[in-house]
């Protein structure tokens, strides 16, 4: 009797070990933007016209806060990227990844069609983190920011590390893509706001 109590014992401890010997590692440290300062997080390119709120606490996926774009004009220039990226190190050609991110529209977004969200991963050689050094993308699906509202949508990117690839960067990407129809007019400014959370990169 004793010895088939250590052994009932001895195995509910071993399939609770098993859940956590697989848990994977999230390389982005400030994952769900409670971290403050948010150090890890810099810009890549800030063309566009916004303004940045790491500290928003108004909708969450998780936690407590979020990172919010608010955009004041995406008819003001095209190709006007807002880019927030994490840079990761110790990546290796052959490497299976599985980026993810949160985003959310909230209702009555007045930037209807005119912008485009997506998550971006982008694979470099180790010389540096710049076009030139680019050794392979990958882009999750694009969200214009129309429909559906007041959802928190994954973004979501499966993909291998290139041959050579060494460091990569983890982006979240918003941009304003201004166009006119017949009733609309070349001036006409659109603003809106888009609310990310809960970014995560992972190694399958």
């Amino acid at each position: 009797m004793y010895l088939i109590s250590r052994l009932v014992i001895l195995i509910v401890f071993t399939l609770w070990l098993i859940p956590s010997s697989f848990a994977q590692q999230n390389f982005v440290m400030d994952s769900s933007f409670e971290e403050s300062p948010h150090t890890s997080w810099g810009d890549w390119k800030d063309w566009g016209p916004s303004e940045r709120d790491f500290d928003n606490t108004e909708k969450t996926h998780s936690g407590t806060q979020t990172y919010k774009i608010t955009i004041t004009d995406s008819a003001s220039r095209w190709n006007s990227d807002i880019v927030l990226q994490d840079d990761i190190t110790g990546i290796q050609g052959g490497d299976k990844f599985e980026a993810s991110a949160y985003l959310l529209n909230p209702k009555d977004n007045s930037l209807s069609d005119h912008v485009e969200v997506y998550l971006e991963l982008i694979f470099f050689d180790g010389k540096g983190k710049d076009t030139e050094n680019e050794v392979g993308k990958s882009q999750s699906k694009k969200y214009g920011c129309g429909k559906p509202q007041d959802q928190w949508l994954k973004l979501a990117i499966k993909e291998t590390a290139p041959q050579g690839a060494k460091t990569c960067k983890l982006q979240l990407v918003v941009l304003p893509v201004p166009y006119l129809s017949d009733n609309q007019k070349a001036d006409e400014k659109y603003s809106g706001i888009i609310y990310f959370d809960d970014v995560s990169l992972v190694k399958k």
